[in-house]
């Protein structure tokens, strides 16, 4: 039973990176819902999860062509999930670590030899 259920999910992922829309439908429709809890899981943003289901949808799509071959979806869009909330997370991180130091920034003057040493040293850009 285990291998059939390994053979319907690589002759599935196959049609789907063939083009056929109906497999991808089917794909989505069968993995949404365990998506959704096994990234609430990951973290406990809902916006986040659902953002990061959609954009990766989206790239399976648009990538069909690229995509590896794979025997068991689930894993392989746990993965791909996972992999797209750390990124979001790091740019969030990022984002905010530079809204922050703008707004501190922000109210400093620095005098012409203290620019010139920053800048030397690769502190201003």
């Amino acid at each position: 039973m285990f291998k059939d259920f390994v053979k319907e999910d690589a002759v599935l992922w196959e049609e789907f990176k063939g083009g056929n829309y109906n497999s991808f439908t089917v794909i989505y429709q069968n993995y949404i819902q365990v998506l959704y809890s096994y990234g609430l899981q990951v973290i406990k943003d809902p916006e986040l999860v659902e953002d990061c289901i959609q954009d990766l949808f989206i790239y399976i799509w648009d990538n069909k062509n690229t995509l590896g071959k794979t025997e068991n979806i689930k894993f392989y869009l746990f993965k791909a999930l996972r992999r797209r909330i750390v990124v979001k997370l790091k740019l969030k991180d990022r984002e905010e670590l530079n809204d922050d130091f703008t707004h501190h920034t922000s109210h400093v003057q620095m005098s012409y030899e203290q620019t010139l040493m920053a800048l030397n040293f690769g502190l201003l850009w």
